[in-house]
């Protein structure tokens, strides 16, 4: 039987939440965070239960599910240009996932540079160079679509302020959101942490938790409907960094 959010008042300085629902690693009532969510309640010490078996191999095992026949645009999709070949070779190129399983697929990035060479090296086709927070110039076919996703895939962890740039979606028509971002909890931060050590790349501005992340899409004006975890790329994972949440990669599926 599918267990439904409940909270534990087992101490009584700290509520925790427990969200599992078995083996997914989707939450699907979260009646018990929205007033957390929308900072209409505050705890220093909430407790979050994630104990939950992942639902999805990896991001391309995700879209393969989520997004197939779907019409969707792909926010932030060039990468850095200078890795774009390299992942393109190694087939790790994310906006190829996309390609393979949706209806129709729209591209659109601030990077020009890297746009322009996906157009003439590799022949993409649907693809924009633009910023999404300046709607007022932004192409009709992305203003006029209504989009079944509009998905963001580990972009918001480099802007400035991740809760206009989400805003500033939330103009457009569509009827589903996915934002993923890197996991604070990611195994190999907490296997840095022993050594004293930090990984990072030194364009991020932020480590999101699936806390934090449901918060900044829920301020942004959208309703969160499912949490996941996963990996970016299928890798092999000590057995006891299994659980869901050491998983490098946190994403969010929201209702516009």
């Amino acid at each position: 039987m599918r267990k439904k959010l409940i909270i534990l008042n087992k101490n009584p300085k700290k509520e925790r939440l427990d969200t599992s629902n078995n083996k997914l690693s989707a939450y699907e009532d979260f009646e018990k965070l929205k007033p957390y969510l929308k900072g209409k309640y505050f705890d220093k010490g909430l407790i979050i239960n994630y104990n939950v078996t992942p639902q999805y191999k990896d991001l391309k095992n995700f879209i393969e599910s989520r997004l197939k026949d779907k019409r969707v645009l792909h926010i932030g999709f060039a990468d850095h240009k200078d890795i774009i070949g390299m992942k393109i070779k190694s087939k790790q190129w994310i906006h190829n996932f996309i390609l393979k399983v949706a209806r129709e697929v729209w591209g659109i990035d601030i990077d020009c540079e890297a746009v322009r060479y996906l157009k003439d090296v590799y022949g993409i086709q649907n693809i924009i160079c633009a910023n999404i927070e300046n709607y007022y110039e932004l192409p009709d076919i992305i203003k006029q679509t209504n989009w079944d996703s509009i998905v963001v895939f580990d972009v918001i962890e480099h802007l400035h302020n991740p809760i206009k740039f989400l805003k500033a979606i939330k103009k457009l028509k569509a009827t589903q959101l996915v934002v993923s971002a890197p996991n604070a909890y990611r195994w190999e931060n907490i296997i840095q942490g022993f050594n004293n050590m930090e990984i990072v790349n030194t364009d991020h501005k932020y480590w999101f938790s699936g806390f934090t992340l449901m918060k900044t899409v829920t301020l942004a004006g959208f309703k969160v409907k499912n949490l996941v975890f996963l990996d970016r790329y299928l890798k092999n994972i000590p057995e006891k960094f299994s659980n869901s949440i050491f998983r490098d990669t946190v994403l969010v599926i929201a209702e516009f």
